[in-house]
């Protein structure tokens, strides 16, 4: 009796490590929080949230996973995983064991946020708004590939994402922070093979023998610093004045975390590094993506 009391004690534990798909979870959850950044963006874009002037890991709704007491005495639903290390099936078991559901949703890519939506919308009770988030998504991919077809080989241009202070911590080509490098039909000199890192840290004269085209970076004193520094000055990037500085507000609109803003931040990079190809006066594209996505104006 003892043997088969056990099986069924180990049976149970790998079933409840098995996570549920979204697409899968067949109820209407009406109070729903995210594992992650960019999950609880996704929701609150659904929620047709009015978006702060910053968006906070460190103030509601978009801070990280309060813990599951939290979570009970909020009266949670549902918590929809995702990170982009895919780590979550501890968190599942604790939430299955308190009564809370979670399901996971594939985030990978930008063009994963076409179908993520649609699930989204579905599982909130939302449908509508989540399918106009994803046809969205899906319409201006579309376009951006086409305006990408049309730059000659000739004129791919390397572009390096210099992502510290000194510029030499960066992304391979291959990680899903670098991605929008890749919509745009660049290229990213970060070759990393199958290193399970995506982000690594180079020295400086590995930079100079990459010697980009175009360098972005997130970091102000790296902006401030390249033009004015001397170690810098005889990389193409710095001579050529082709160094630019992601925008920020509200969020990073390529990376830190990687979010459905990487669909306008493709239309930045793509305006800075293929002027000739992509409009520089996006400024129309920015508000309707301010006003269906952050239910605000892009100028307030």
């Amino acid at each position: 009796m003892k043997i088969v009391f056990l099986f069924f004690i180990l049976l149970s534990s790998l079933f409840s490590s098995q996570i549920k798909q979204c697409s899968e979870y067949g109820k209407v959850a009406k109070n729903v929080v995210g594992k992650s950044r960019p999950v609880n963006m996704m929701i609150q874009s659904v929620y047709e949230l009015k978006f702060p002037d910053k968006i906070s890991n460190k103030v509601d709704p978009f801070k990280k996973l309060e813990s599951v007491e939290d979570l009970l005495n909020k009266k949670v639903d549902l918590v929809v995983l995702w990170n982009s290390k895919g780590n979550y099936s501890k968190l599942a078991n604790k939430l299955e064991k308190v009564g809370i559901d979670s399901c996971s949703i594939d985030l990978t890519t930008i063009e994963s946020y076409i179908q993520g939506y649609k699930t989204l919308g579905k599982v909130m009770g939302k449908e509508d708004r989540g399918n106009s988030l994803s046809k969205y998504i899906q319409k201006e991919l579309a376009n951006i590939n086409l305006l990408t077809k049309k730059i000659p080989n000739n004129d791919l241009l390397n572009v390096y994402y210099a992502k510290s202070d000194d510029g030499l911590v960066t992304e391979c080509e291959d990680s899903i922070h670098s991605e929008a490098i890749n919509l745009i039909n660049a290229k990213n000199p970060i070759k990393c093979n199958d290193l399970k890192n995506m982000r690594i840290t180079i020295n400086l004269e590995q930079l100079f023998l990459i010697n980009p085209d175009v360098i972005i970076t997130n970091k102000k004193n790296f902006y401030k610093d390249v033009f004015s520094n001397n170690k810098y000055r005889y990389l193409k990037a710095v001579k050529d004045k082709k160094v630019f500085l992601i925008p920020q507000k509200p969020i990073n609109w390529i990376d830190n975390p990687p979010s459905f803003f990487k669909t306008l931040g493709a239309y930045w990079l793509g305006s800075k590094v293929y002027p000739k190809y992509f409009p520089n006066n996006f400024d129309k594209k920015k508000e309707e993506f301010y006003q269906l996505f952050l239910n605000r104006s892009y100028d307030e």
